[in-house]
């Protein structure tokens, strides 16, 4: 339905599978594909799988937050919140660390892109090692045409 699309829990999925791969003596490579007619839309923005992460469960117990909402006033006085440039920021370096481990693994990654790779799905691609495409596949990033913002891995 998504199309693949990088929700939160996928990027923790597929950031351990990763790190399995790596330990395991018996993967010499790791090949990392779409399921279905596309390689990935991009980041999943209407994602609500990060509120239900192990990390959001400790964040609440750790501060006595269950069953306040996440942008609410007394989240945003005791943790990192959702509207601030300092929060924008986090996010995107949390999300260049998942990036990171595929550009840093030490055992070659590769990219099979079919159908449509578009927006955050080319930073996933454009950090392996090798990426191999279809002859029909797309690659675009919508947002540097809409916002003038360039994928994650080229600053």
């Amino acid at each position: 339905k998504k199309r693949n699309a990088l929700s939160y829990r996928l990027q923790l999925e597929l950031e351990a599978a990763l790190l399995d791969a790596e330990q395991d003596q018996a993967v010499h490579c790791v090949i990392i594909t779409g399921a279905g007619p596309d390689f990935c839309s991009g980041y999943d923005l209407q994602d609500r799988t990060k509120l239900d992460s192990d990390e959001f469960v400790q964040l609440r117990n750790r501060y006595g937050l269950d069953g306040v909402r996440p942008k609410s006033k007394e989240w945003m006085e005791n943790v990192r919140g959702f509207s601030s440039f300092e929060d924008d920021l986090y996010s995107i370096e949390r999300t260049q660390r998942f990036l990171l481990h595929i550009f840093d693994m030490h055992k070659p990654v590769i990219a099979c892109v079919q159908g449509k790779c578009l927006a955050g799905g080319i930073s996933l691609a454009f950090c392996c090692d090798i990426v191999v495409c279809t002859d029909d596949c797309e690659i675009g990033f919508p947002p540097a045409r809409d916002f003038g913002v360039l994928p994650l891995n080229m600053m």
